[in-house]
């Protein structure tokens, strides 16, 4: 497999450096303040559908599930760079995992 210099676990948490919270319930509170952001994510929107309805109905596996939300919001939440290369790397994950068998 190529090297993509891509993270082990591309995945980002969307918690701030400057963790304010004191407790459970404030912080739970803050995270879920907006559910918009939780339930609807605008990077990961279409003008007709939503990434998510696209991997659920074509029933694809977690890496080919990551594949299609990283090209689909491109540019859209990070650099575009960044998401297709993470694309790529469970693109190369998937293509690893079929050769195996």
């Amino acid at each position: 497999m190529e090297d993509y210099e891509v993270e082990p676990n591309p995945i980002k948490k969307n918690i701030p450096n400057e963790w304010p919270k004191k407790n459970a319930e404030e912080a739970e509170n803050y995270l879920y303040s907006n559910q918009e952001v939780v339930d609807h994510p605008e990077h990961y929107q279409g003008t007709k559908y939503e990434v998510i309805d696209i991997i659920e109905d074509f029933k694809l596996n977690f890496n080919l599930g990551n594949v299609i939300k990283y090209i689909l919001r491109a540019g859209k939440k990070d650099n575009q760079h960044q998401d297709l290369k993470k694309a790529m790397w469970y693109l190369e994950r998937e293509i690893t995992k079929e050769k195996k068998v």
